[in-house]
């Protein structure tokens, strides 16, 4: 889940909700709208090596041009190739997107890329010193491009557990972040982010920073 910050899938989940839905004849589908080339060149697919039947794909496959895209295993997805289910759409094969997608693919999201996006995430990582040298009732997860600070005592396990955060901190982060040169996503009960293959080092450090200087500030 990336609409409450990061929540990933305990251990063992994914695996037995594919085995209980090979059980039942069910297919199992993955919505990678926000996972899909962000935490792993293969999506949440390749970063938990569980393969969905059907698997959806949006955001950072356009690289910036609004894209989507289903896909799914030979057995799936042959309901379309012999004709048992139609698969139509307004704008299915749109030219630009999909001249957009293969660019994306094929010369932006290089393995140098998600190298480079290795060595920011190690950067943010200095996020997680400053929650435990100021003792906030914190914690941070990444994972790939994806990051989320979680201003509760407790790690997030699902979305009922946001509702216990006092909304001015989260808040109060996003403005110090906003007015010090980090320009965020809409400030909300969760701080979260995507980072990019443009960003540098320099440019997580001043995020970084900003954290560290506001931790300070609020715990004098």
């Amino acid at each position: 889940m990336m609409n409450a910050g990061i929540i990933p899938p305990e251990p063992g989940y994914l695996e037995g909700v594919r085995e209980i839905t090979r059980a039942h004849g069910a297919l199992l589908a993955f919505d990678e709208v926000k996972t899909g080339l962000t935490i792993h060149p293969g999506g949440a697919t390749g970063a938990f090596g569980v393969t969905p039947d059907v698997v959806a794909l949006a955001k950072a496959l356009g690289g910036g041009l609004p894209c989507g895209a289903i896909g799914g295993t030979e057995d799936a997805m042959s309901m379309i190739i012999d004709g048992s289910l139609e698969q139509v759409g307004t704008f299915n094969g749109n030219p630009l997107t999909m001249a957009a997608a293969r660019a994306n693919l094929t010369e932006v999201l290089t393995k140098d890329a998600y190298d480079e996006l290795d060595r920011i995430r190690a950067v943010f990582q200095g996020c997680d010193d400053v929650i435990a040298e100021f003792r906030l009732p914190a914690s941070m997860k990444l994972l790939g491009a994806k990051g989320s600070i979680d201003w509760h005592t407790e790690p997030i396990h699902e979305y009922r557990d946001l509702w216990d955060i006092d909304d001015r901190i989260p808040q109060l982060a996003w403005l110090w972040q906003l007015n010090r040169g980090v320009f965020k996503s809409p400030g909300s009960k969760w701080e979260s982010w995507t980072s990019s293959i443009v960003h540098t080092n320099d440019d997580v450090r001043r995020y970084v920073d900003n954290f560290q200087e506001m931790a300070d500030v609020i715990t004098a």
